[in-house]
């Protein structure tokens, strides 16, 4: 078998890939040739900015035996390198036999660094660009919602100026009937003033009336307030008489009293002093006819007194 070598960045089924569904299936990065005693493909270049160069395993020389666990010593280098194509951002498993004969196992991610940055920038792109088309979208909503509220403003104002112009011209037709009924009061005030000047002098002559009734007034407030005192004064004279002419009267009647006591005592002495005569016999007790006599006497003195 002739042996070939194979670039997967260069190859028509990449190509395809690439033209047809170049966002979703990628290689690892590697340039792949049939090796000379068919033991599989082996690694002659290693693309840069890419899975193979990113993950630093895979150097020049590097045997290819597996791929997700498929031996691939006896495939093609065509087949080996749709096997290691896939959807971007996907890894794969390969088992290399590296050039001094030691076996490892290796994840290689599908796609370079440098479609990441562009698919990065894409996103970055179209959300900035939904962005701005939102942005320009509420620019023009913000700005339809300006010109509908200025448009109710203008309106508003509109509506406005004509009630101005409406209580302008009210205002005007009020301040004629103003100037008319001024005039009609200055000439109202002049009647009011001359008839001011009249009330001024009749009130004159009320104010010197109404003076001569006050100092008449104060004499009889006087008089009366004499009177009223004199009154007072014959009220408590009264009061005073009455006090004494009761207090005549209760001693009076303690007297009527005390005269009734003593013609009662004089009417008990008497008839003590009757009793005393008629008791007053002869009797052979000189003594008792002694004692007889000075009682008598006693009583009589009583009856004097």
């Amino acid at each position: 078998v002739k042996a070939k070598s194979v670039d997967m960045t260069d190859s028509i089924e990449h190509r395809e890939h690439f033209g047809t569904r170049g966002k979703a299936y990628h290689d690892v990065g590697i340039v792949l040739m049939d090796s000379k005693d068919g033991s599989g493909p082996v690694v002659v270049r290693v693309l840069p900015g890419q899975g193979a160069w990113e993950s630093g395993q895979i150097k020049d020389g590097d045997k290819i035996l597996e791929i997700d666990s498929m031996p691939c010593t006896h495939l093609g280098v065509s087949v080996v390198a749709a096997a290691l194509r896939g959807v971007a951002g996907s890894d794969v498993a390969c088992k290399i036999r590296k050039s001094d004969g030691q076996i490892v196992g290796v994840r290689l991610m599908r796609g370079s660094a440098l479609y990441w940055e562009a698919h990065a920038d894409v996103d970055r792109l179209k959300k900035e660009l939904e962005t701005l088309s939102k942005r320009r979208e509420d620019e023009h909503l913000r700005h339809e919602s300006q010109v509908l509220m200025l448009e109710s403003k203008l309106k508003e104002l509109e509506q406005e100026l004509a009630q101005e112009k409406n209580r302008l011209k009210k205002e005007q037709e009020r301040h004629e009937t103003s100037k008319i009924s001024l005039s009609i009061e200055e000439t109202n005030r002049n009647l009011s003033e001359s008839k001011l000047k009249a009330l001024e002098a009749a009130m004159k002559d009320e104010s010197d009336r109404l003076s001569q009734s006050e100092t008449l007034y104060e004499a009889v407030k006087n008089e009366l307030l004499e009177w009223k005192r004199q009154c007072e004064q014959e009220v408590k004279l009264k009061e005073f008489a009455d006090k004494r002419e009761k207090k005549t009267q209760d001693n009076l009647l303690a007297e009527i009293e005390k005269v009734k006591e003593r013609d009662l005592k004089i009417l008990q002495l008497q008839q003590e002093v009757i009793q005393l005569r008629r008791n007053n016999l002869p009797s052979p007790d000189i003594k008792e006819n002694v004692e007889l006599k000075q009682r008598l006497q006693v009583c009589e003195k009583k009856i004097s007194d």
